[in-house]
This record gives C-alpha cells, structure tokens and sequence, in this order.
C-alpha cells in the first residue's frame, strides 16, 4: 500500500518494501569520466570559446562509452543553452534520456534530461510543453525512481511546483505525501538507531 512500509534499517543499508523518496545523508553522484572533458571545459570556461567546446564534446557524443557519451550530450546541451540554441539543447537531452543510469554531471542521465528539458521550456515560454514535461518529472520522483536524499528530492519538488503552478491532481499529491510520510519516518527511524548507539544492529519498522 502506499501509506505503509515495512522497513529494516542496518548500519550499511536501508531496505523498504515501499518506495522511499530519499534516503539518509547526502547521494555520492560522482562523475567518473569528467577527465574526458578537460579540454573541452578548458574551451568553455576559461577561453569562452563556446563554439569550439560545443565542437569537442559533439566528437565524444558518438563514444562507445555509454558514460562518455552521455558527458558529452550533457555538456553539449549545457553550451547550446549558453549558445541561446535552446532546440539544440532539448536534442541533445532527448538523445541523453534513453541512456538511463549512466551517470553524467554528477547525476542520472535521465533525471538530467528531464529535469533540463523542464528548464530549458520554461525560458522558451513553452508552457503547455512545460507542464507535460513537468508532470512526467514529477511523477517519476513520487515514484522514488531515482536514489536522491531528502535536500535534492525537496529541491526538485520545488521546481516542479514552480513550473506546475499547483496544478497537480489530488490523487497524484495524496500518493505523493503518503509516500513522503514514509521516507521521513524512515530518516527519523535512522537517527533514532543512530543516537541510541544501534546502528551496528538491524531494526526493524513497521511506518
């Protein structure tokens, strides 16, 4: 049911027969090919030759590596946007979203994608596109498809309630805070164990 978990909490993991929308502590979102970018970031940042960048991450966009490939699209949506080419941009996010769990800029490929193509709406003034895409994005974070801790779940919804001018629908905010009651029952559930010195144990719960 969406309204209650069973959850044991260890001093290594955390499992819920529910899904929870964030987890203890901070996501370690490591981007583990950004030495590939060097030369283009160089490019980017510090000679502000936007075009030349957009040219060496388009040659990395084709790798074999699914995680350089999707670096490569991540960025080159970034500099399109500077570039004020935000159709390019949105290409390139849409080529980033099937890459799924590869990691890119520190995050999912597909969260990137989504939670960008938003962004990249809203300075376009696409509004109907907006709202479509904003729903999708926010049913998939009440649907904790994605590991995130509670400041970036917060952060995100935040957004999405920006964009969505509190028009969701009554049924999808009743799952949503259902499933919210849970994951901050977890985090407490977590210090509790932690500050009664049996975090090395396993517990379990019932939220």
């Amino acid at each position: 049911e969406a309204d209650a978990a069973l959850v044991v909490i260890s001093a290594t993991e955390i499992w819920s027969s529910a899904p929870l929308l964030y987890y203890p502590g901070e996501i370690d979102f490591t981007d583990s090919v950004a030495d590939a970018f060097v030369a283009g970031e160089r490019l980017e940042f510090a000679q502000k030759d936007l075009a030349s960048a957009l040219d060496s991450y388009r040659a990395l966009a084709d790798s074999r590596d699914r995680a350089v490939r999707a670096g490569a699209l991540g960025r080159m949506a970034r500099v399109a946007r500077k570039l004020d080419r935000p159709k390019m941009a949105l290409e390139a996010y849409d080529a980033l979203a099937p890459l799924g769990s590869t990691m890119v800029l520190g995050r999912p490929a597909d969260l990137v994608a989504s939670l960008e193509r938003c962004a990249v709406l809203q300075e376009m003034n696409e509004h109907d596109r907006l709202a479509r895409e904003a729903r999708q994005f926010d049913r998939r974070l009440t649907s904790a498809d994605w590991r995130l801790s509670a400041s970036q779940f917060h952060f995100y919804r935040g957004l999405v309630d920006e964009w969505l001018d509190d028009t969701r629908g009554e049924a999808e905010d009743s799952v949503a805070t259902a499933r919210e009651v849970i994951a901050a029952g977890v985090l407490a559930l977590r210090k509790d164990s932690q500050d009664l010195g049996s975090a090395s144990g396993r517990q379990t719960f019932s939220v």
